[in-house]
C-alpha cells in the first residue's frame, strides 16, 4: 500500500485483485455482470474484440476495443450507448481507458505517432464521459509535460495514479495531483514501480521491484 506520503509499504507486488467487472473478450459479445451476479451478454455491432476494465456506480463502463488498426479507448455510457476515442489513423495510433470514477472522469493512455512524431511512449490522459465533445487532458510525467506515462486508477477526488518514465530511463509509480503536479512515489529499493489504483482515502496499491 502506498500512503499519501508516497512511501511504499507493501513488499509484495500484488496488483488489484477485485475487478469491478469481469473482463471477458468473447467475440462478438461483451460479457457483463448484472443484478445479483448473473452473467449476461451484451451484443455489439463492431467486428472486433473488446476488453472491459472498470465500471462506476452510474453503470458507466470503460475499456478498449482491439482492432487491426490499433487499440482505441472504449467508453460505454450508462444508457448502453457507446463512444470510441479515436486519436489517430491506422496502426500509428493507440489508446485505452483503465478506470472511471463517480464524477464521470476516466483515465488511460493516448499514443499517436502521427500527431506526436517525437513521442516514443504513451501519454497519461484524463477524459470525461462527454469526451465526444470534450477534449482529453494530458496529465504529464516525471520528465516533461509530454513525457511517457500511463494512468491506471482515479478516485472520486479526481486524484490519478499510474507510472511514468524517469530521467534515468526506469519507471516509477506516480500520483497525478489535481493541481497538475506529478509526484514520484519511489520504489522498494529496485529500479521500477507501478501504481494501479487509489481509494477515497488516498491509499494506493501497485507493485515494485525490491532490489534484492
Amino acid at each position: 500500500v502506498l500512503p499519501k506520503s508516497g512511501t511504499i509499504m507493501l513488499r509484495s507486488g500484488v496488483l488489484r485483485l477485485s475487478m469491478l467487472l469481469l473482463a471477458l473478450v468473447v467475440y462478438p459479445f461483451l460479457a457483463s455482470l448484472k443484478g445479483q451476479g448473473q452473467l449476461t451478454y451484451t451484443t455489439i455491432s463492431f467486428p472486433y474484440d473488446y476488453l472491459l476494465r472498470d465500471i462506476n456506480d452510474h453503470g458507466e463502463i470503460v475499456g478498449e476495443n482491439r482492432n487491426v488498426g490499433g487499440r482505441y479507448g472504449l467508453f460505454f455510457l450508462a444508457d448502453g450507448s457507446r463512444a470510441i476515442t479515436d486519436f489517430g489513423t491506422g496502426r500509428n495510433s493507440s489508446s485505452t481507458l483503465h478506470a472511471i470514477n463517480n464524477h464521470h472522469f476516466a483515465v488511460g493512455m493516448d499514443q499517436n505517432h502521427l500527431a506526436d512524431p517525437g513521442l516514443n511512449g504513451p501519454r497519461a490522459a484524463r477524459f470525461h464521459s462527454s469526451f465526444v465533445t470534450s477534449p482529453r487532458f494530458y496529465l504529464g510525467s516525471l520528465v516533461s509535460p509530454a513525457g511517457d506515462a500511463m494512468a491506471y486508477g482515479i478516485n472520486d477526488s479526481n486524484i490519478v495514479v499510474g507510472d511514468s518514465m524517469t530521467v534515468e530511463g526506469t519507471r516509477h509509480a506516480v500520483r497525478f495531483e489535481v493541481h497538475g503536479t506529478v509526484t514520484d512515489l519511489g520504489t522498494l529499493g529496485g529500479s521500477n514501480s507501478f501504481a494501479r489504483d487509489i481509494n477515497a482515502r488516498g491509499d494506493i496499491i501497485g507493485q515494485s521491484e525490491d532490489g534484492i
